[in-house]
């Protein structure tokens, strides 16, 4: 989980025009092709399709009509990118399924049950992206809503990555929706993201193992309910969250262990900067690293520990901004203004903790 991957020169360069495009042509710029369908039958590994400018509607892959696994897609990377000054617009991005091969759900050891090596980089997806039971799946530079009232789907994502392996999300801009990234995955990487301007957490992670999440920018989050007013859409707004589902079922993650938090920047949330939840008897965290991290001015805590970390957590050179006249509008047009200024709340079984505090008047 290092730095961002050097990508190879492409094998073959085709490109792919929803408006002017037939499948009958040659996938060449002067003669592109039309459908992602066709182009995704027609490419091999190491292949680049460049995205012009229409609507594609869902672009599915890693899965049968009937929701059933393909086990190998590809075995090297394959790219649809969006072409030079073109802006690509996918209504969903749908990508595995948590099915075995007669249709049920795959437990969460299994480590996913397709291999995609499929990269999408800078389409508009206008309803979110489900990566479910995938390998090697890269979703970079892409902007990224949720269609509808965000009131009627609070657990809906921007993102949501299940039971896969192997998946980075970077650079994307994710705001109208309500949680932005939800993920319970193995080798997962969630870098440089912008996250804004929604109804839910910023970040819900609710089990795995080895995630990365650094240089992220996570503000402006708020369901437009008070905690106490009983609002069939009230939540507890954080800029990340974490939780165990709690459910005797194996698809499900047990534990979230090997987390690195880092280089991130959180601000004018609703609720915690992180919230780590309790969890039930059985579950546990494990081996947590928070560093280098700017929290900013939140409606509660900035850091939120309600659960020991098994095997340590090392917290160390994060900064707080102490900003007691700061304020903000949110997307429900709540005028947000106060702060519970404790910057750290709760126990550890690592003792070592060390952290600034920056004033900003």
């Amino acid at each position: 989980m290092g730095g961002t991957e050097v990508e190879a020169p492409p094998l073959h360069t085709y490109h792919l025009d929803a408006v002017k495009g037939r499948d009958s042509n040659d996938g060449s710029e002067a003669k592109p092709w039309k459908t992602f369908n066709y182009a995704l039958s027609r490419v091999v590994a190491k292949d680049l399709v460049l995205m012009h400018s229409g609507k594609y509607g869902t672009l599915e892959a890693g899965r049968t009509a009937n929701k059933l696994p393909i086990a190998v897609v590809f075995k090297d990377w394959v790219t649809f990118r969006a072409a030079p000054g073109e802006k690509p617009q996918s209504t969903q991005l749908n990508l595995g399924t948590w099915n075995d091969s007669d249709g049920k759900a795959i437990p969460f050891t299994q480590k996913g049950n397709s291999d995609l090596y499929m990269r999408f980089d800078g389409l508009l997806i206008d309803d979110g992206v489900r990566i479910e039971g995938s390998r090697h799946v890269q979703i970079r530079n892409c902007e990224i809503h949720n269609l509808g009232d965000l009131h009627s789907t609070m657990q809906k994502s921007g993102i949501a990555v299940f039971n896969g392996q192997y998946v980075t999300l970077e650079g994307n801009d994710i705001s109208h929706t309500s949680i932005g990234i939800q993920s319970m995955s193995r080798d997962l990487v969630i870098r440089k993201n912008h996250i804004h301007h929604n109804a839910h957490d910023g970040l819900s992670m609710i089990g795995g193992e080895n995630t990365l999440i650094e240089g992220n920018t996570i503000h402006d989050l708020d369901d437009g309910a008070n905690d106490n007013d009983g609002s069939d859409w009230n939540m507890h707004v954080d800029g990340m969250q974490t939780y165990m589902v709690g459910q005797t079922n194996s698809k499900y993650a047990e534990n979230m262990v090997h987390l690195v938090f880092r280089n991130n920047v959180l601000y004018h949330l609703e609720s915690m900067g992180v919230m780590v939840n309790a969890n039930v008897t059985g579950q546990f965290y494990e081996n947590w690293l928070f560093e280098n991290n700017v929290f900013g001015p939140v409606g509660g805590i900035g850091f939120h520990l309600g659960a020991d970390i098994k095997k340590g957590m090392i917290f160390r050179h994060n900064t707080f901004v102490y900003a007691p006249a700061d304020r903000w509008t949110s997307i429900a047009g709540r005028a947000m203004a106060g702060q519970e200024y404790t910057c750290v709340s709760g126990t550890t079984r690592t003792p070592a903790t060390n952290s600034t505090t920056t004033s900003l008047r």
